[in-house]
């Protein structure tokens, strides 16, 4: 099967458009998730600069989750939390476009990668997304008792599937991040498909999505 995964080319054009205010932007958010983070960058058009940001936090998800749930407003009022100043100062540092092509937080027991489906998508859903990984937590652990060891949000259907499997309603109609993820267990060599609106794990043939 095809995995989720995906190549995120970064710095092959670095010397074209130089980022101004990366390095306070990185210890932002390294001072605010109590974390170490690696930002890369390239051009996608001659006014537009996409970022991959990717954390690693010596944290479990329930712990990360437990802290971000603290910090989390899920009231419209991102802009006032620490990690949007940060990108707000960092694109006010700069003349081009710069939008967040994939975001990636990486904890003791899994990694959760966020990828753009539109630009600012990321920005404009993260405080769901995290809100509905907490709440939805008990449901794509298998009620608590294994921890995904990756989990890619959102992924969608490249073509149909064959009648009868389990996967037919997942389509490319999803415009934000509540629809399905991908999900890798240890247990289990295949991948799974979390259902957010119906909170269950979809199991079948995978090898037609991706993200």
């Amino acid at each position: 099967m095809d995995s989720f995964k995906r190549n995120f080319q970064v710095g092959l054009d670095q010397k074209i458009h130089q980022v101004n205010g990366l390095t306070v932007f990185k210890n932002s958010i390294e001072k605010e998730f109590f974390s170490s983070a690696t930002v890369n960058y390239h051009s996608s058009s001659s006014t537009t600069i996409n970022i991959a940001i990717e954390i690693t936090a010596n944290f479990s998800l329930t712990e990360c989750l437990y802290y971000l749930k603290k910090g989390a407003t899920h009231n419209h009022k991102k802009k006032a939390t620490p990690f949007f100043k940060a990108l707000s100062s960092l694109r006010d540092k700069n003349d081009l476009s710069i939008s967040i092509e994939e975001l990636s937080l990486t904890l003791n027991d899994t990694t959760i990668i966020i990828t753009k489906i539109y630009e600012n998508s990321i920005e404009d859903y993260l405080e769901d997304i995290l809100y509905k990984l907490t709440t939805n937590k008990i449901h794509y652990t298998k009620e608590l008792k294994e921890v995904p060891f990756e989990i890619y949000i959102p992924i969608f259907e490249e073509s149909s599937l064959t009648n009868g499997s389990p996967l037919n309603a997942i389509t490319t109609k999803n415009n934000d991040y509540s629809g399905f993820w991908g999900l890798y267990f240890d247990s289990e060599e295949n991948a799974a498909v979390y259902d957010v609106k119906n909170k269950s794990i979809v199991k079948g043939d995978l090898f037609l999505l991706n993200h």
